[in-house]
């Protein structure tokens, strides 16, 4: 194992691969000084089971030409959701200490000092060393690092929809659905890391309830089935055409952790394009007259910016198949059916978000790589007997 390398020698070798050797487990014999040194977690011991509130209500309309049409209002809440909380974090008023903008020091809390739990821990372990960085110091439990409650059921989720059907039942030879939602989603909940759900300032008491990562405000979906109306031989007849397509809006775009310094960082219409999603203007990529929309936070400062953008979406998503579908009976209960498919006719291409790393050179930016399968088509035989 190479651990790293000073002029082409490698610090670890082989004969020697873990020089400050292994962290033996000791079981219970340390009593309360188990896992010092090191970040801890656990798991919720009072964890309940969450539960969902689910609601609708709606009305049925029958309509001329073999036509019905379903309208309705649904909602449901998630409550007691399981969210990853850090209960070994620096206080607020301590915090503010190293924020220069309130008067504090920006290295109050990164500055060295005696460590009193030096020769007392693992020698493997950073906070043996001579010396410790006061931030470690003011931990409510300062002998761990990071101590995270898994399972904390503090965290919810809310979802309300207007959902309509409109559906042409089978009259010559023509059936046809159309399904359209419109819908928005809410989310207090961990979603991929310690604190995901907060605004990741340490001493946020519950989780931030922000757009859902998957919230899509309209959603269209459309199938349609044409039995063609050719008659005549066993070769004539029998031809079915199929239509598949949806339409989903983009999902919220991300927020930059940073401070958005104007009410919103969405286009004019017509100007967004694949090189600029937003306002990605900056203190480093000004508009003409100098002004900007960005900027990044002070060292130490508090997260002010939601996690998503209310009124930026990533890119819609497109779908479409169309099949043609030659169905002839060959017996008196066997059927023989030739089929040819395409997928993405139009080889329509959908990406991913834009780039929302304030001092990255991509700030703003779609990178045009398609996350969807070009156009793609298939034949095929199926026999039923």
């Amino acid at each position: 194992m190479i651990g790293s390398v000073q002029t082409g020698i490698p610090f670890n070798t082989l004969a020697n691969p873990f020089p400050n050797g292994f962290l033996q487990p000791v079981g219970s014999s340390l009593g309360l000084l188990t896992g010092i040194g090191t970040g801890i977690s656990f798991q919720n011991p009072s964890f309940e089971i969450p539960y969902t509130d689910q609601w609708a209500v709606g009305v049925n309309l029958e309509l001329p030409w073999n036509t019905g049409l379903d309208v309705a209002y649904v909602g449901n809440h998630m409550s007691k959701l399981p969210v990853s909380t850090a209960i070994n974090e620096v206080s607020r008023s301590e915090r503010e200490k190293a924020i220069e903008a309130m008067g504090g020091n920006a290295s109050y809390l990164t500055t060295l000092l005696p460590n009193p739990f030096a020769g007392r821990v693992n020698p493997a372990l950073s906070l043996n060393n001579p010396t410790v960085q006061r931030q470690q110091l003011l931990r409510p439990y300062p002998q761990f690092g990071g101590i995270t409650e898994n399972l904390d059921n503090t965290g919810w989720a809310r979802y309300n929809a207007l959902e309509a059907v409109l559906n042409k039942r089978l009259s010559h030879g023509l059936t046809t659905a159309v399904n359209y939602t419109w819908s928005r989603q809410y989310e207090a909940t961990d979603v991929g890391g310690v604190r995901s759900a907060y605004l990741n300032n340490g001493f946020d008491t519950e989780p931030y309830e922000d757009l859902a990562s998957i919230d899509r405000t309209h959603h269209i979906a459309v199938s349609a089935l044409y039995e063609l109306p050719f008659k005549g031989t066993r070769w004539l007849e029998g031809w079915q055409l199929n239509v598949l397509y949806e339409w989903v809006s983009g999902t919220p775009t991300a927020m930059p952790n940073g401070i958005l310094r104007q009410p919103s960082a969405k286009l004019p219409s017509g100007q967004q394009t694949l090189d600029r999603w937003f306002d990605n203007s900056t203190r480093n990529n000004p508009h003409p007259d100098g002004s900007y929309a960005w900027d990044t936070l002070a060292p130490n400062a508090f997260r002010v910016a939601p996690f998503r953008m209310k009124d930026v979406r990533d890119p819609s998503v497109q779908t479409m198949s169309i099949s043609l579908f030659k169905n002839t009976r060959v017996g008196a209960n066997k059927n023989l059916q030739l089929r040819a498919e395409l997928f993405n006719p139009f080889n329509t291409r959908y990406y991913g978000g834009p780039n929302t790393g304030i001092t990255s050179p991509q700030f703003g930016k779609i990178t045009p790589s398609q996350f969807n399968f070009p156009r793609q088509g298939q034949l095929g035989v199926r026999f039923v007997f």
